[in-house]
């Protein structure tokens, strides 16, 4: 089994289906994680939301998404916030949740034509909608710089660290609208369960996820430069 990346789907193949009976060896670099690279002035809010199995997991999360952040970020202060989704499942979810609660968004998705992509970019840089949801898939087959995010929120931290530290540095002062807010007004914030361990590992390092998940404290705080 060849991966660039720590997966529980992996880890689920080779406990329940590589058997040989000469035995089996497993090759992992070590992680450092992809904080060290992060270069935006904002401090990184981590969220962790307990959960008794991974099916409740994913309902905890949502709950934690809608009950707990949400609220907060619907103020009019709080616009040119993205919401990065990594599974479809959540993201068409959370968008069912977006529509039913009547915010103003506009989305990018694998599945958006060109022309509308074009227009949700343009619209959330110049304000014209508050949220801008967007899915895992589409930012690694497009690699979109998307530009005027002042708030950034990870319903679930991303499958590739790459993606952790890309994200958060397009709140550099680069990518924004002079008009689109105050550079003392901007936030990202990260939701994770213990089982998202592998991603977790690949953002912050192994050692202080290890540190993360142990901890009594369910919120931590990271400000740049932080490794």
């Amino acid at each position: 089994l060849l991966s660039g990346v720590p997966a529980p789907e992996i880890s689920s193949i080779w406990n329940k289906s590589c058997v040989n009976y000469m035995g089996k060896v497993k090759v992992m670099n070590e992680i450092m994680g992809d904080m060290g690279r992060v270069v935006c002035d904002t401090p990184v809010v981590w969220h962790r939301v307990g959960c008794a199995g991974v099916k409740e997991g994913l309902e905890e999360r949502f709950k934690y998404f809608t009950e707990k952040i949400m609220p907060q970020f619907k103020r009019d202060a709080m616009d040119h916030t993205l919401v990065f989704v990594p599974s479809y499942f959540d993201f068409v979810k959370v968008r069912n949740w977006f529509k039913f609660s009547d915010l103003d968004y506009s989305e990018i998705s694998e599945y958006t034509k060109d022309k509308k992509i074009a227009q949700a970019r343009d619209m959330f840089y110049h304000n014209e909608k508050h949220f801008l949801l967007y899915t895992e898939r589409s930012n690694f087959y497009r690699r979109f710089r998307i530009k005027g995010i002042r708030h950034l929120i990870f319903y679930q931290p991303p499958t590739f660290g790459w993606m952790y530290s890309e994200l958060c540095n397009f709140l550099q002062s680069t990518y924004q609208n002079p008009r689109g807010g105050s550079e003392n007004n901007m936030s990202i914030t990260v939701i994770y369960t213990k089982y998202d361990l592998h991603r977790l590992n690949l953002c912050v390092g192994s050692d202080t996820s290890s540190s993360m998940l142990s901890s009594e404290k369910a919120v931590h705080m990271f400000k740049p430069g932080d490794a």
